[in-house]
């Protein structure tokens, strides 16, 4: 697992690329919406190239809750 950072959020874009959605779907669920695993436990604001994101606690994180699903 990755860890819940900014971070992360703002350096996973080539992960995808080079690995493709398989780890992804394991966490996020097939559809790559979130499952109760990557679940937000506490809130949380994520600053990246691609804009600032706030989490309220049990919000379920996906790729379409920064970005157009798993496309950029």
């Amino acid at each position: 697992m990755h860890p819940a950072a900014a971070s992360w959020a703002g350096e996973h874009g080539g992960l995808v690329e080079s690995q493709g959605y398989g780890a992804c779907r394991d966490r996020h669920g097939g559809d790559l919406r979130g499952t109760v695993l990557p679940a937000a436990l506490a809130s949380r604001t994520f600053n990246t190239g691609q804009g600032t994101f706030s989490f309220p606690k049990g919000t379920l994180i996906g790729c379409d809750s920064c970005h157009n699903g798993p496309n950029p």
